[in-house]
Parts: C-alpha cells; structure tokens; sequence
C-alpha cells in the first residue's frame, strides 16, 4: 500500500515516474484524477553453466525465467512504458557499476514470452479463455 510521496507531480494526462529506481508510477487523468501502480520488488539469483574454454576472451549468456503460479487468465503480463530493464550491481555511489572484478555486463534484455505446452514458448499472448486458462 502507498502512504505518501515526497516528490509532488502534477498535469493532465501526463506519465510521471517518481525515481529512476521506483517501483511506483503516477498517471494523471483529470485535475482530480491519479492512477497509481505499485509494483513489488524482488531479488532473483540466478546459476548459470559457465563455458571457460575461451578464456579471458568468453562471453556468457545466463537466461532467467520468471513465472507464475497462477493461472493466464488471472494474470496480465506486460513491460511497462518500453522500460529498458536493468540489474544494479552496487548501490549508492556503485549503482551504475558494469564491472564485478574481472567480469563486465555488457547487456541485459527482456522479453516477454507465454508457456504453451510440452515445453513450448510464444511471443503471442494467449488468444481464447480456453487458451488462457490451459497455458499454466
């Protein structure tokens, strides 16, 4: 639940997003109208199988899935306002660091891809409720 904001906003129809690292948005819709959304924060860990054999000339692609529990057709998925995703690797003064030691991250992506089944994926949401309901 959202208390309170220290930075104010203000204008019609406007996008307004509070900090670089927030996780809530303010949407305006009249003079007295404001959508807020609230999105949870999580940390993820992720083990990935390193191939060393080209050493110090490897690069590495570590892939992390998140999933629900439930099912499609309680769950609306969407990347927000084309937001760039990001990993922080250092807070504070060390929040724009790429370097952990001898490794550089030199990208991160996301993309947004539906479970089908037998293992299968999709870029294309899921057409009927039937096809909602059945993905999970």
């Amino acid at each position: 639940m959202l208390e309170n904001f220290t930075t104010s906003v203000s204008g019609v129809n406007q996008y307004f997003e509070i900090s670089r690292r927030s996780h809530a948005t303010l949407t305006s819709i009249t003079p007295n109208k404001t959508k807020v959304e609230s999105y949870p924060t999580f940390s993820v860990r992720v083990g990935c199988n390193f191939d060393f054999r080209d050493y110090p000339n490897d690069e590495q692609n570590c892939a992390a899935r998140l999933y629900t529990t439930n099912v499609m057709s309680e769950v609306e998925l969407a990347i927000y306002y084309n937001l760039e995703p990001s990993v922080m690797l250092g807070w504070g003064n060390q929040s724009i660091k790429k370097n952990i030691q001898e490794w550089e991250l030199l990208s991160v992506n996301a993309n947004l891809s539906f479970y089908k089944s037998h293992r299968k994926y999709s870029n294309e949401r899921p057409n009927s409720a039937y096809e909602a309901q059945s993905t999970w």
